[in-house]
This record gives C-alpha cells, structure tokens and sequence, in this order.
C-alpha cells in the first residue's frame, strides 16, 4: 500500500514519494521495486547521478524485469543530461561523452528510438 502511493506520488510530489519509499528501505533494504522506485525519484529531483548509481547495481540483478528497467531509466537518465549539454557540443564531443557515461557506471547502453536517432545524427 506505501509502495503504489509513493509511485502514484512520483510525478506530482517526488519528494513525498522519495520519503515513503525510503520508509520501506528502512524496512526492506533490498527490495529491488523499491530501488528501482528510489531513483526514478531521485532522478524527477533532478539527482539524475544519485538514480544512475542505484540503477547501476539493479541492472545486474538476476530478475531480468528489474535489471532491464533499470537499464532503461539509466540510459534514460542520461539521454537528458546529454539533451542539456548536446547544443554546445559536437556530435562526436556529444556521443563521445555518451559512451564514458555508460562506461563510467558500468553500464550498457540500451538503445531506445532516442539513442537510434541520436546515433543516426
């Protein structure tokens, strides 16, 4: 019940959302929705770093469903801090840029239809 009132939180109050779900880590610290539901918090805070790194270790969980959301808010994530600096930079800078951010988390790009049109650029 705290669960889907903080996920029905997360888009008009993240702060709120964020102070339920930490409630249930307290309880449960390694639910991995909760995780999950952490960092799509943090990241509507515009924390988009602290998400990422909770995102990192759910992206290598056994449940697949976990690890390839997680995957997708991560490369997500950073698609939008690419958006914020991609004007002052060029597309080589931009998708360079891009892949250390994967590699520095550790991470796999996914490639959603941004990261497709993105490349084709």
């Amino acid at each position: 019940m705290i669960f889907r009132k903080s996920r029905a939180l997360l888009t008009e109050n993240p702060k709120a959302s964020l102070h339920l779900v930490n409630s249930i880590l307290d309880f449960f610290p390694g639910d991995l929705a909760a995780l999950q539901l952490k960092g799509e918090a943090l990241a509507a805070l515009n924390q988009g770093d602290d998400a990422i790194k909770i995102w990192k270790d759910l992206v290598h969980s056994e449940n697949k469903q976990i690890s390839r959301k997680a995957s997708e808010l991560a490369t997500e994530t950073l698609m939008k801090k690419i958006r914020s600096t991609s004007a002052k930079k060029t597309p080589n800078e931009t998708f360079s840029f891009l892949i250390q951010q994967h590699l520095k988390y550790n991470l796999a790009p996914k490639l959603s239809e941004e990261v497709k049109q993105f490349l084709q650029k």
